[in-house]
């Protein structure tokens, strides 16, 4: 029956520590701390109060290994086994935790190096879980502060240190305790306190017992499944402490809550759950007292229903201090302070576990001494047959040619798992190359930013499902997010060689990510980077007249903001802007970007150095600080989101560079008007400013920046309702071009739209509009209708490419892929026109008499004498395009990939300018080789 086989516990052996020899010579056993079962091996770990770990045959006690795992002043506290295929301990002291074979070599030590101080935060307590989390398992270790670590056991490194909640063993951890439900760990305090703490959750305390388990602190505890046992101390009224003669049976189920009571009148000092019955607890006394009860049911004393058997253990008046259980059920382990270790078993043949590995029998002497015996009996042998007069006997193959001090031969590697057939990676050629498989399967950004983890796993819905599609469509279009890998490194080097080469760029200059993406773009076009070591000066040694032969200083692309570059290059070679607004503007405002932009444009003006050493290439570029200093602490700008940087800066920031550069350009023309009137205002004598008999202000002369770029209109609303016609006068620096829809475009129709005529509808535009009526004072649908009435001497017009679509009306295959023959194929048909002759009908006259007023535009690609008609006529003469990088904009994972904050695809790449340089800029048009110095009285880049 079941009590019986619980009730028969029989003293099997029983030994000390010390070898033979060591008690012979005087030597007293130190007190038995700490008692573990190997969970590979028949063998038993013992910890002593001298920090020594000696390990025996089980259940025999033969001794087999010893080593001092620990300082000689600080005991063993625990010893916790490792259930995996290498066996061993993890064992805790209040200096360091290590972990030891069952041959007493340490693997690793967690100790002072890891700032562990056992005088001022000592650790007290330490427990292993393996299969629970999985991997290479975990250990735990309490300490004397609200403090716990976690330590990766596969590596030895604290990969945790987790601060305790008041009121969760805040005043230290005294006991641990692993194989509770869920995962969960046990931990006992010196307070008393029962805390059942997530390993999944950094250690958090899960659920805990509303009052102390044991009123003067835990001093073990035990979980197996939903049970958690816990002994400890009390104290009287006095304050004397004692210990408790009460077990508590705690049920983790729901919460923490007190099943049973057991009651030992011993006082358990050491408990441990049966292993092989469910609910049978192993208790053990100070004085040696060993009972087996039912953690259900209990009872008072022997006389209990819960009460199985006990046994007292002969300890020759000395004190039971630990306990073990052997995973078989069939072996029990007791520690005393005499230093000697008590076995009792069920039969008299126990094991200590169902498959245990053969234990591996050391030498008895060492590999030195045997070859000393060995050498020692052939110099016999050789001078035995030397006196009768015969030749020696060959030397034995062991130490034939050796000598003592001959380096020794290299170990056989015996940890391989096919048995030493595969060397150790040690053991290679470093030249030699390992077949290591594939690269390793990636999560694209995509998938996790929709991902939802619980417990460790992520579950993300599949991108490409919609309700009512084709079975197994989604799953065959999801295919390349499951297969996406890494990238290896030698093949991210080899294309970025490959790249490099035939873009023939320069030993000097790396190419980040244009020419590593196998861009389509000529050489001429792809980003260039300075690329130096670390001890050389950058723009003083770098040699910028590889990449720029003219006598035109170019501008640093390597800074924060640069993106803004090309509109600064274009802004500069406008000549009207440069000579009446840059070139004579003074202000006394501390930030003020109309000055810094003259400044810059005077720096561009000016030509390289020629026979200067190194300076005279660095004289080839300008660096932008002050402007774009400036720019930063324009508050305006950073809340239109065109100023890159940190914190509050990055979350507004753009990041579509198309989009960016197109607000910023619609920016800096408003802010140099802004700036242009107020320094005006400022500099008119004090009788400018007069008010008519009417008591209406005279209107004050137009700024420069508004005659060169505004474009005046005259804006009508119309309400749907009352029929109230409103008319207001409205500005704009930049005029969006309006696309037609997509439906309309027809592929190589003669009726696509030309870019006159989506100018013309552009300058004309109309549009439904909420807004409020006077008239009969509500808001209602107006619409609206803006015709110009005064064109600017630069008309400057933001091409609105922010979806890759549009390219369709400017004669691009954008179906197809960019990378393909289709895409890059040159247009027959060049859309943009280098002329247009823009005329403007006023209300009442030309071709709409009595209307509203329209808008007329012709274009000429190459000559303006084709132009029909009376009107202004515009010359292309700078664009500013974004050269793309496809390869990453097609990787999802690429910070140029994937989706912006708008949902659109983003486009990858850097930003170009094209710009028509004339006269006085150049001395002729067309050249720009470097001139050795200008005629005397004229200066080169002033208009």
């Amino acid at each position: 029956s079941r009590s019986a086989m619980e009730g028969q516990l029989y003293p099997y052996a029983a030994g000390g520590t010390l070898p033979p020899a060591a008690e012979q010579t005087g030597y007293y056993n130190a007190p038995v701390t700490a008692l573990a079962f190997d969970a590979a091996e028949e063998l038993l770990h013992v910890g002593t109060e001298d920090g020594r770990m000696t390990v025996t045959h089980a259940p025999g006690l033969e001794r087999y290994a010893g080593a001092h795992v620990h300082p000689h002043d600080y005991q063993v506290l625990t010893a916790s086994p490792l259930e995996n295929a290498h066996g061993g301990v993890v064992t805790v002291s209040a200096a360091r935790a290590c972990y030891t074979s069952g041959g007493c070599v340490k693997r690793w030590t967690v100790g002072e190096r890891q700032g562990i101080d056992p005088m001022a935060n000592p650790l007290t307590c330490g427990a292993v879980d393996v299969h629970q989390l999985g991997g290479s398992g975990r250990a735990y270790v309490g300490r004397s502060s609200a403090e716990m670590l976690q330590i990766d056991i596969g590596v030895g490194r604290v990969s945790l240190t987790a601060e305790l909640m008041p009121g969760t063993c805040s005043q230290g951890t005294s006991c641990i305790a692993t194989g509770a439900a869920r995962g969960l760990v046990a931990c006992g305090g010196f307070g008393g306190e029962l805390v059942m703490r997530d390993p999944r959750n950094k250690l958090r305390a899960e659920t805990q017992l509303s009052s102390p388990a044991h009123a003067a602190g835990v001093t073990a505890v035990a979980a197996k499944g939903d049970l958690v046992i816990t002994c400890g101390l009390t104290a009287d009224r006095q304050g004397v402490v004692s210990v408790d003669p009460f077990v508590k049976v705690v049920d983790v189920r729901i919460g923490c809550r007190v099943l049973n009571v057991l009651q030992f009148p011993a006082g358990a000092v050491a408990l441990a759950f049966h292993p092989k019955f469910n609910g049978t607890v192993v208790l053990g006394g100070e004085s040696g007292l060993v009972q087996t009860q039912d953690a259900d049911r209990g009872g008072p004393g022997s006389a209990g229903a819960g009460f199985f058997s006990q046994a007292p253990l002969d300890l020759m008046g000395q004190r039971l201090t630990s306990l073990a259980a052997a995973s078989s059920g069939e072996a029990f382990a007791f520690g005393d302070t005499a230093g000697y270790v008590h076995v009792w078993s069920v039969n008299d043949q126990p094991t200590v576990n169902a498959y245990s590995r053969p234990v591996e029998d050391p030498p008895r002497y060492a590999a030195c001494v045997e070859r000393a015996f060995e050498r020692a009996q052939y110099e016999m042998a050789v001078m035995h047959l030397a006196q009768q007069g015969q030749p020696p006997p060959p030397p034995p193959p062991e130490f034939r040619g050796r000598d003592e001090r001959d380096p020794p031969p290299e170990a056989p590697f015996h940890l391989a798992e096919d048995g030493g057939v595969t060397p150790p990676l040690s053991f290679m050629d470093p030249l030699s190359t390992v077949a290591v498989g594939r690269c390793p399967h990636i999560v694209p950004k995509a998938v996790l930013e929709t991902a939802k983890f619980v417990d460790f796993v992520g579950y993300a819905p599949n991108p490409h499902f919609s309700r009512g599609g084709v079975k197994g469509e989604a799953y065959r279009r999801a295919a390349p997010l499951r297969n996406k890998r890494a990238e290896s490194r030698e093949a991210a080097a080899l294309a970025k060689r490959k790249a490099a080469t035939k873009a023939k760029l320069s030993t000097q200059v790396g190419d980040v990510r244009g020419a590593a993406a196998t861009s389509p773009l000529p050489p001429l076009y792809h980003r260039v980077e300075v690329r130096l070591s670390a001890n050389r000066a950058r723009f003083e040694e770098f040699d910028f007249s590889e990449h720029n032969r003219t006598r035109l200083v170019g501008l640093v692309n390597d800074l924060a903001n640069s993106y803004v570059n090309p509109v600064l290059q274009m802004l500069h070679f406008t000549p009207e802007l440069r000579a009446e607004v840059l070139m004579g503007h003074s202000c006394e405002r501390e930030f003020c970007l109309t000055c810094e932009l003259g400044f810059l444009s005077h720096m561009l003006a000016q030509p390289p150095t020629r026979g200067a050493g190194s300076h005279s290439s660095s004289s080839a570029t300008a660096q932008p600080l002050n402007f774009l200093r400036t720019l930063r602490q324009v508050r305006e700008a950073a809340a239109l989101g065109l100023i890159e940087g940190r914190d509050e800066l990055e979350t507004r920031l753009d990041q579509s560079k198309p989009r960016r550069v197109q607000a910023f350009q619609r920016f800096i023309l408003e802010q140099l008007h802004k700036e242009d009137a107020n320094g005006s205002a400022s500099s008119l004598p004090a009788n400018a400013k007069t008010k008519s008999s009417s008591g209406t202000a005279e209107k004050t002369e137009t700024g420069c920046v508004e005659r060169l770029f505004a474009l005046v209109s005259t804006q009508t609303h119309t309400c749907a309702q009352c029929n109230r016609v409103e008319k207001r006068s409205s500005r704009s620096f930049q005029t969006d071009l309006q696309y037609p829809e997509k439906k309309t475009w027809r592929k190589g129709s003669p009726s696509n739209p030309t870019f006159a005529e989506c100018l013309a509808k552009s300058l004309c535009a109309s549009q439904e509009v909420r807004a409020w009526c006077d008239g009969h004072g509500a808001y209602t649908r107006m619409a609206q209708r803006k015709v110009p009435k005064r064109l600017p001497q630069v008309l400057s017009v933001n091409l609105g490419m922010r979806d890759p679509g549009d390219l369709r009306w400017w004669g691009v295959d954008v179906d197809s892929h960019v990378l393909s023959a289709a895409a890059k194929a040159p247009v027959e048909k060049h859309w943009l026109p280098q002329y247009v002759r823009v005329a403007v009908d006023e209300e009442g006259a030309g071709a709409n008499p009595g209307g509203e007023g329209s808008v007329r535009v012709a274009q000429a690609a190459d000559d303006v004498d084709a132009l029909d008609g009376d009107g202004v006529t515009y010359e292309l003469t700078s664009l500013v395009c974004l050269a793309r990088r496809p390869a990453e904009e097609d990787d999802d994972d690429s910070p140029g990939g994937g989706l912006d904050e708008t949902g659109a695809k983003k486009l990858a790449g850097h930003l170009l300018s094209f710009v028509k340089v004339t006269p006085p800029y150049v001395r002729a048009r067309g050249r720009f080789d470097a001139a050795p110095s200008p005629p005397e009285g004229e200066s080169p880049g002033v208009s």
